[in-house]
């Protein structure tokens, strides 16, 4: 059997959020930030959310409330059809999307998954996620045993 050239059927997105805080009942999403690695045209896709709160933990990630704040920044009602439209520009016809975070199960996931739920929306059906951390541990476990 020939192997197959998955870049075809498969769309990987990488992707973090920055938030106002670690709860996801009470804290809000105020950054999304994803890039297509298929590249090409508009593969990135990047935005401030206005959390409709103050008092952000500007020392964590550098965002401030001015600049959530600001008229041109859309809440995350706006945002949450705009995200759905760029991943689906970016799918692949019959192909499978996968979203792909460090600590995407603990942290990413759950707050966007609270995200849609709190607009009445769910994540499309066809959207997978995918972990680093895990990954990341079982590299570091093995750099670790190969360098004693």
């Amino acid at each position: 059997m020939e192997p197959k050239d998955i870049s075809k059927l498969v769309t990987v997105i990488v992707f973090d959020i920055e938030t106002t805080g670690f709860s996801r009942i009470y804290d809000r999403v105020i950054e999304i930030a994803m890039q297509d690695l298929s590249g090409g045209e508009n593969s990135t896709f990047e935005t401030l959310v206005n959390p409709l709160k103050r008092d952000l933990n500007t020392s964590i990630h550098n965002i401030s409330d001015d600049m959530v704040t600001s008229p041109t920044v859309p809440r995350i009602k706006e945002l949450i059809p705009i995200l759905v439209q760029y991943i689906q520009s970016r799918h692949k016809t019959g192909g499978q999307v996968i979203l792909v975070a460090h600590n995407a199960k603990i942290f990413d996931v759950p707050f966007l998954k609270e995200e849609f739920r709190r607009h009445s929306r769910e994540l499309p059906s066809n959207w997978c996620f995918l972990d680093t951390v895990p990954l990341a541990r079982k590299l570091l476990n093995s750099a670790t045993t190969v360098a004693k």
